[in-house]
């Protein structure tokens, strides 16, 4: 066929909740019909991303396999920070702050059809607890 295969590759998640200021990726190109892309295509092709106003692309270029290395590996060493609001008694409060602590996360449900199920180490770094004023539950 004279279609050209795309595989987009992406570090972390891209659910629309967790993307701040977006996320690296790239898109490789099986069988290129160009070798080389002119700077300008580059800006062209975020315009006509951003007119769609359904995403925004900043920066595209060319990549070489160390790049496309940093990019996986970038998903693996990143400190990620989560808040929830939780109701405990509070003489208890206190014995929810750790420096670090080790746990076994398993698959989480919303990547389970990508992804076997099993269990991974992963580590909290830091855990803060503290009160806030409110109608308990």
């Amino acid at each position: 066929s004279d279609r050209t295969k795309l595989t987009f590759c992406a570090s972390g998640r891209e659910d629309s909740d967790v993307l701040g200021n977006g996320r690296p990726f790239y898109i490789q190109i099986e069988d290129p019909k160009e070798r080389s892309i002119p700077f300008k295509k580059f800006r062209d092709i975020e315009m006509g991303i951003f007119q769609t106003k359904l995403a925004a692309v900043v920066k595209l270029q060319e990549i070489c396999k160390s790049d496309i290395k940093r990019i996986k590996d970038g998903e693996q060493h990143k400190r990620k920070h989560y808040y929830a609001l939780c109701q405990v008694k509070a003489d208890k409060i206190n014995s929810y702050s750790h420096a670090a602590l080790d746990i076994e996360q398993k698959t989480p449900l919303r990547v389970l059809h990508r992804r076997t199920q099993a269990s991974r180490q992963k580590c909290i770094y830091s855990l803060e607890a503290s009160p806030v004023s409110g109608e308990t539950i």
